[in-house]
Formats: structure tokens, C-alpha cells, sequence
């Protein structure tokens, strides 16, 4: 029998026994393991590559750039991130610049371009993962779309796929069906969205909704009065379950996952969460976050959560430099910083993979 052992034992021993003041470095604390105990699959912890966070990247030279992205998605190495989301570029500033679209204009969804950086991202972590998950969302649309939530916009996101199959030779596993932080529509993820995939050959495409930071888990609400919905929407994701500022990890700001939320049987996702630096090790750095995977799951029932962002290559002085899990901003000297925040993932990531069942005793 293999005996596999809770994710949020084996990694809150490792914190308390380093980091917590007032705990002795040689007091035992037991955990007690019982196989046939029940929890839910976990699901990875992953990362979001948006709003231009990842622009300098692309810019360094070999073997510098390998050498990070390494670090990044390299399983049993160092973050090892499982999951993947990128931005489907919309030609706007998103947060810290501009990410470049794939269909500019309606003429090019018949022929749309692999501009941008985010498909060359997604590639070189199925180079060193080939089971790492890729998502995707946008932050904003190009001019020529009628309404984030039309049938443009669907073939819009249908065309982003296809890019990445066509060029790239990569299948995208997810969809958010939102614009960040912004919600969804019912109608659109119903009638046009899941139809459309379906139709376009990316049956196996999944969707996540609503991908909001507002409205916490009201859409159960929904899926409780709209079966089609329900069954529309194969996880449900919000962006800062545990609140934003102040970085307290024990949810003062009451967006705790409501009980018909963890009874749905839905995946549930922390699905943008921590933009902070992993340059520390302290209580908003890489201790926060490594509490944050698990307490997500002890305290909210949540199998999955993404940071943003995987890397700090923005430009200094931009808003939200030194956010992420290290630093390459710099292309020009090849410099690089492994965070603290790396390890912290690595230590969830190195031991648990996707699909992987938590014990809840």
C-alpha cells in the first residue's frame, strides 16, 4: 500500500520547526496519518504571466534565459510550477505595459499572429513539463471586438488556441471564459463559449469562470437555480481569496469559500493571488505564501493556487517591479536573482503533483 501523506502536514511541520518564533528547533510535533481518511485531489500551484510581468525575459541570452526558465518549470529543480496562465494579449496596458494581440483586427482571425511572448513562454515550460497545465485570460480586447462577452470575443479566444496549436504544436488545457477581474456572463459561456470550442475542434478545452475579484462564490448561487451553467463551468476561480492589503494570512477580509461552494464537488481555485516580492523571506514574502498554499486548502477547500506573477522582468520603476517568485529584469547583464519564494513553492512542488489526494485529518 502507498501511503501518501498530506501536503499540508509535511509543509506546516516545515515551517513551524524553521520559522515560527517561540517554537523550539528540537520539539517534536506528530502528525498522525490514517490512509483511508478522505480529501479532495490537489490540484498544482501555478503562475500567471500577465500584464507585461515577463516582458525582459525573452531579451536575455543563452544560457542565462534557460537558466531561469529553468527555475521556473523545471520539475524536481526549483519552483516547478504545474500550472501555466498567460495573458491573451489585447494591445493595452494591462498592469505594468502593453501585451500584443493575436488577431488585431477581425481580418486576421482567419490568419492571427503569434506575436508577444507569452506563446514562447508557454512553449519552454512544456519543454521541461510536458504535463504542466496552460490556461488563459485577457485583460483587455483589441477595438474591432463588439462586446467582451459577444461571439467576437469567443472566436477571438478560439483563434489564441488555435495559434498555439498551429504554430507551436501546443494543446491549451483552459480557459478562463472572463476578462480579469471583471467577471463573466452566463449567456455567453453557455451559448457561445462552450458551443464554439466544441465546434472549433477544442472539445477538451475546459473553462474556468468567473475568474473575479468581487461577488465571492455568489455564482454557486447560479449553478444552483441553471444546470447548463453548472455544467458549462469545469472550476471556479476568484482572485484574492485571502484579501490584499493588509498581507494577513487569516482572512480578515471574510471571502471565505461558503459551504455550498466546498459542497458543489467543483474544483476550486485561488485563481490570482500574493503579487508580492519573493525577494523576502518574512511574513509578506516567501513564509506568507508558503502558509498561503496550505492554509487555502485547510481553512477554504481550494485544490489550486496561481501567484502572481511567476517573475519579476519588469522594467524598475515600473508599478509592481519586484513582484513574483525571482528576478530577471536586467537582460543587458544577464543578472538573475533565485527569490526565497522559489523554495517556497519547491517545497509543495518538489513533493506533490497533480492529482494527489489530501488527507483532511
Amino acid at each position: 500500500m502507498v501511503l501518501r501523506i498530506p501536503l499540508v502536514s509535511v509543509i506546516v511541520l516545515g515551517i513551524i520547526t524553521a520559522t515560527v518564533p517561540g517554537v523550539r528547533a528540537a520539539e517534536t510535533i506528530n502528525v498522525r496519518l490514517k490512509g483511508s481518511d478522505t480529501g479532495l485531489t490537489f490540484q498544482g500551484v501555478g503562475a500567471v504571466s500577465a500584464g507585461a510581468s515577463t516582458r525582459l525575459l525573452y531579451d536575455y541570452a543563452e544560457p542565462y534565459r534557460s537558466d531561469v526558465l529553468d527555475f521556473l518549470f523545471k520539475p524536481g529543480f526549483g519552483a516547478a510550477f504545474q500550472h501555466l496562465k498567460v495573458e491573451i494579449g489585447g494591445g493595452e496596458n494591462s498592469t505594468c505595459g502593453s501585451e500584443p494581440s493575436h488577431a488585431v483586427t477581425r481580418e486576421e482571425l482567419a490568419h492571427p499572429k503569434a506575436r508577444g511572448y507569452e506563446f514562447w513562454l508557454m512553449r519552454e515550460a512544456r519543454n521541461r513539463n510536458p504535463h504542466v497545465m496552460l490556461d488563459c485570460l485577457p485583460w483587455c480586447y483589441p477595438g474591432w471586438i463588439r462586446g467582451r462577452f459577444s461571439q467576437d470575443a469567443t472566436d477571438w479566444f478560439v483563434a489564441f488556441l488555435d495559434v498555439a496549436r498551429k504554430r507551436y504544436g501546443m494543446e491549451i488545457d483552459w480557459v478562463a471564459a472572463a476578462q480579469n477581474e471583471n467577471g463573466t456572463d452566463r449567456n455567453w459561456i453557455v451559448k457561445s463559449v462552450r458551443p464554439t470550442l466544441d465546434r472549433k475542434g477544442f472539445r477538451s478545452v475546459k473553462i474556468q469562470a468567473p475568474d473575479c475579484d468581487k461577488q465571492y462564490w455568489a455564482v454557486f448561487d447560479e449553478f444552483d437555480k441553471d444546470p447548463a451553467y453548472r455544467n458549462a463551468v469545469d472550476a471556479v476561480g476568484y482572485h484574492y481569496v485571502n484579501g490584499r492589503e493588509p498581507w494577513q494570512i487569516d482572512q480578515v477580509s471574510h471571502r471565505d469559500t461558503t459551504p455550498k461552494a466546498k459542497a458543489s464537488g467543483k474544483q476550486l481555485w485561488a485563481s490570482e493571488e500574493w503579487s508580492m516580492s519573493g525577494g523576502k523571506w518574512d511574513g509578506t514574502g516567501a513564509v506568507f505564501l508558503a502558509r498561503l498554499i496550505n492554509k487555502l486548502y485547510i481553512r477554504d477547500r481550494i485544490c489550486k493556487t496561481e501567484i502572481w506573477c511567476p517573475i519579476d522582468s519588469i522594467y524598475e520603476g515600473l508599478p509592481w517591479s519586484d513582484t513574483g517568485a525571482m528576478q530577471a529584469d536586467t537582460p543587458w547583464s544577464g543578472h538573475y536573482t533565485v527569490w526565497p519564494a522559489i523554495w517556497a513553492v519547491a517545497h509543495t512542488t518538489q513533493f506533490a503533483h497533480p492529482g494527489w489526494k489530501y488527507l483532511d485529518g
